[in-house]
């Protein structure tokens, strides 16, 4: 949603799309899917529903989108929703240390109980942001600690040294 609310510099054009898509794309488009390219994966923006053009038209005040967008919100906080996550980056890390080497990764503290879920930076030298994970601690595994990391599509090749 935030690119959505610059669309002079972040407005998606047709051209070469789709781009990469995911298994469930044609399925995610006959419900109202409105896709936006991010880091080369077609992903929904948000969904029209019956009776609504699934297509962005844009506004100095609220877009079109805006209702619809709130109305997806309220659904996910008050009831049940999927996301569709396939183009986001996602990596196991197990073993002896795990956690703490993850500590030292992320500006805040990695989470401890099993099945607890945390937003957790990962920063510059300087001190500025260069990624983020949603790192969930699992169960431990055969070699020890063990979490779930899940970010950005565009941190798949992050150089991890």
């Amino acid at each position: 949603v935030f690119f959505n609310h610059y669309p002079m510099e972040y407005e998606n054009r047709p051209a070469a799309r789709p781009a990469r898509t995911t298994p469930v794309y044609d399925r995610l488009k006959q419900r109202g899917a409105v896709f936006g390219m991010r880091f080369g994966w077609e992903r929904p923006n948000w969904f029209a529903p019956a009776g609504v053009e699934p297509r962005d038209v844009f506004s100095w005040r609220r877009s079109n989108w805006f209702a619809h967008v709130g109305a997806e919100v309220r659904a996910m906080r008050e009831r049940v929703g999927i996301i569709e996550a396939s183009a986001f980056a996602k990596y196991e890390v197990e073993g002896p240390g795990a956690r703490a080497w993850l500590d030292a990764l992320v500006a805040n503290a990695v989470p401890q109980q099993v099945g607890t879920i945390r937003l957790c930076h990962i920063l510059y030298p300087s001190g500025s942001v260069r990624s983020e994970f949603t790192i969930c601690r699992l169960p431990d595994g055969l070699y020890g600690e063990r979490f779930y990391l899940v970010g950005p599509g565009a941190a798949h090749d992050i150089d991890w040294d």
